[in-house]
């Protein structure tokens, strides 16, 4: 037993170091952000770098949501996570870090361009309450409760910001192709949040928060990814069209077919692990 606990005790310690080393996601993002944005991906933005400043803005952002969804999840997590949701004591401290990536952003995008304040502001409000309780409604609920409105509030959050940063600073006017950006990106992220929710399984239950998985089952979960990765590939393949890029669709097909409910959380990490090496490289890319 005593083993046991150790054992456990160690695998939380870990799972804590790789929280700090991917930094709340923000690679992900970062990475995203500039591959949407940047005409010419990582050449241009070295050239401008408001385009770098704005991509560390709204990935700020993404970790006071992330931050934030960590704090409340003081039902689900004890189930999911092995070392049990974040210690009392550590509660205030997070709220107050998340709290702080949320600010630290606004004095540049106010100086920058104060039309970014306003999707800045709805990510945000859109985010608080993903993870809060709804105000002025009886029976109040989280909208990370909601089947499919989970899922499809995570594709907005991140498929959002960086097409109406490429609208504002770049383009001045939505096309066609920002449309493509937000669908082909709002598939990607509902994809993999989708599969996140299959490793907690037990605790949304517990915390009755309906999820595809816990709702419909793997099967159905894999069936869903599978036909949004399809979409993806469909908007984005026949512009960009390479080895590399088919070979990205692959490996996030093994990444939809690999998932179970007893994957550990190394799978999860290996997997976010390739997304970054997968982004970062397609940056060079013209």
């Amino acid at each position: 037993m005593a083993i046991a606990r150790k054992r456990e005790g160690v695998l939380f310690e870990l799972e804590q170091i790789l929280e700090v080393l991917f930094a709340y996601r923000i690679p992900v993002y970062v990475l995203t952000f500039l591959l949407i944005v940047a005409p010419f991906r990582y050449q241009y933005a070295l050239v401008h770098p408001e385009i770098i400043f704005l991509a560390i803005s709204f990935s700020s952002l993404m970790a006071f949501i992330y931050l934030l969804n960590k704090v409340t999840d003081t039902v689900e997590d004890a189930i999911n996570v092995k070392g049990g949701p974040i210690a009392r004591a550590a509660r205030l401290r997070t709220f107050l870090l998340a709290l702080a990536c949320l600010l630290f952003p606004l004095p540049y995008l106010f100086v920058f361009d104060p039309r970014l304040l306003l999707t800045y502001g709805v990510v945000a409000l859109l985010g608080f309450y993903y993870s809060h309780e709804l105000p002025f409604i009886q029976n109040s609920f989280r909208l990370k409760q909601v089947l499919v409105v989970k899922n499809a509030i995570i594709g907005l959050l991140f498929a959002l910001p960086p097409v109406a940063v490429q609208v504002a600073v770049l383009a001045e006017r939505v096309s066609s192709q920002s449309v493509t950006d937000i669908v082909a990106l709002f598939c990607v992220f509902f994809t993999f949040g989708m599969l996140r929710d299959v490793r907690d399984v037990e605790g949304d239950l517990v915390a009755d928060i309906r999820t595809i998985p816990n709702t419909f089952g793997l099967r159905t979960t894999q069936i869903v990814g599978t036909a949004l990765l399809g979409v993806y590939s469909l908007l984005v393949l026949p512009l960009h069209f390479s080895l590399f890029s088919t070979l990205g669709v692959v490996v996030a097909l093994g990444f939809v077919w690999g998932s179970s409910q007893h994957r550990g959380v190394w799978f999860y990490y290996a997997n976010l692990l390739a997304g970054i090496v997968f982004l970062f490289l397609l940056g060079f890319r013209a």
